[in-house]
Order: structure tokens, then sequence, then C-alpha cells
């Protein structure tokens, strides 16, 4: 992807300076999708840690199997500079966060779906905002990949207005924070299917804790869209999310008035 003269200059002269950063990274049991992020992180800095928290499938994964599996790609990642953990844990989205950040001790911490895809602006610019205002939630502006519908350019839009407008982000929009916010704000929740992101936004919310959107993007896929149908899909998106928000809406106002 080209970059303009004043971009590519940026990056050099911010390069120059180590961001103690981890990257923590949910697989899902069967998930191959963390090989194309991890290239996308290769180059961002040397000896980057990258926490990949794998989900076990109870009937036919183990950790000795995973290895065995993935030992060479692993390896490759290692030779190109990333320093790459992995750690095992329930299938459980909110769990596996939890478990990577509080196994970890940089001071900074950005959580990314494993089918996301980077551009290199987005690191830079994390990078900078986190040195100018270390007790924000950030999040970035959404793209989806070309593996699904025609239709998700809407999808893309919703996005923004729902997260800009409305002040709520989802987890695939690559929540960034510091270690002080993790622990003001408080674990992703695990007793819960779907919207940990969600959830942990809201209490974010909650403790007065500013959401700042990043002038970048990142990619993710829109596979999931294309397999089970992208009204079906989009719908069930919807109804989850305004169901979630009207419980938390609710919390919320009568807390302000007890």
């Amino acid at each position: 992807m080209s970059k303009s003269n004043s971009e590519t200059q940026g990056w050099k002269e911010n390069a120059q300076k180590l961001t103690p950063l981890v990257v923590i990274v949910p697989v899902g049991p069967n998930d191959s999708q963390w090989t194309r992020l991890l290239k996308d992180l290769c180059g961002l800095e040397p000896r980057l840690h990258v926490v990949l928290v794998v989900a076990r499938d109870r009937k036919k994964f183990s950790g000795e199997s995973f290895f065995k599996a993935h030992q060479q790609i692993l390896e490759s990642f290692e030779a190109r500079g990333l320093d790459v953990e992995v750690m095992f844990s329930e299938p459980n989205r909110g769990r596996q966060i939890n478990q990577g950040i509080l196994n970890t001790e940089e001071p900074w911490i950005w959580v990314l779906h494993a089918d996301t895809r980077l551009r290199r602006p987005c690191f830079h610019t994390l990078k900078g905002e986190f040195e100018k205002n270390p007790n924000r939630l950030f999040f970035f502006d959404l793209e989806f990949d070309r593996d699904g519908p025609q239709w998700m350019w809407a999808n893309a839009l919703g996005t923004r207005f729902r997260s800009r407008v409305l002040g709520l982000p989802f987890g695939d929009q690559g929540f960034a924070f510091s270690r002080t916010v993790f622990f003001k704000v408080g674990p992703f929740q695990e007793r819960v299917k779907y919207g940990e992101d969600h959830l942990f936004v809201w209490k974010a919310r909650h403790e007065g804790v500013p959401l700042q959107p990043l002038d970048a993007r990142i990619l993710t896929s829109a596979r999931k869209y294309k397999k089970r149908g992208w009204l079906r899909t989009t719908s069930e998106h919807l109804v989850l999310t305004a169901a979630q928000a009207t419980t938390q809406w609710i919390q919320s106002w009568f807390k302000k008035r007890c």
C-alpha cells in the first residue's frame, strides 16, 4: 500500500522510540486468521510482544496439538522480530482477554481480534495518542475486508455512527488502553455469551473514562456475513446490541437517581 512522503517520514521519526505495548489476540479453537494479523504486526517495532490466547476445544484440542500444528509458523514470526507468546484458555472471549492482560506486564494494551488486518498508520497514530492522552479508551474506525457481501459499506457507515456519535465502539475496532484504565474499569465480563466488549465500554463510561476514536482504519473480515447472510447477521447484531444497550442505559439512569 502506498504512503505519502510525510506519512512515511513521520513513521520513521516515531519508530525510534519503542512503545511498552502488549498485543492481546483471543483465538478460537479452529481459527487460523491470526497468521495474517501477525504478518501485519511484523516490522512495527523490534520484539513487539504478541500474546495469542487460544481457546481450548474440549473434544479435540490440546496445547501440544496446537504447537505441533503451528510450530514452524510461530518460529517464522519469531525470526521476523515478533515476541510471540501462546496461552490457553477456556472458550470465552472475555476470559481469554483477561487472561492475556493479567499474565503480562506492559503498561499499554492493544486488544485485536484474530481476523483483524492492519494498515501501518494505525500503530503510528495509536502510539502518538498514548503519549498525549494516557487515560482514555481508544478505538479505530472499521473497514470490512472484501470477503463478504457487497452491502458491507453500509455496515461500515453504521459502525462509524454507532461508535463516534453514540459512543458505542465494539471490540473489532481494536480497543487500546493503559493498564491503569483496565484496572479502573474492571475486567471484561466472562459470564456472557456475547457483547463482552460492549459491556466493557459501558463500564468505561460509568467510570468516566473518555472514549477516543482514532483517525485511522483497521480491517476486519466480513466472512460471517457471507456465510450466514447479510440481512440476517446485520439484523441479529442490531437486536442484540439494542437489548444490551437498553439494559445498560436503564441501570445508568437508576444509578444517577439513587
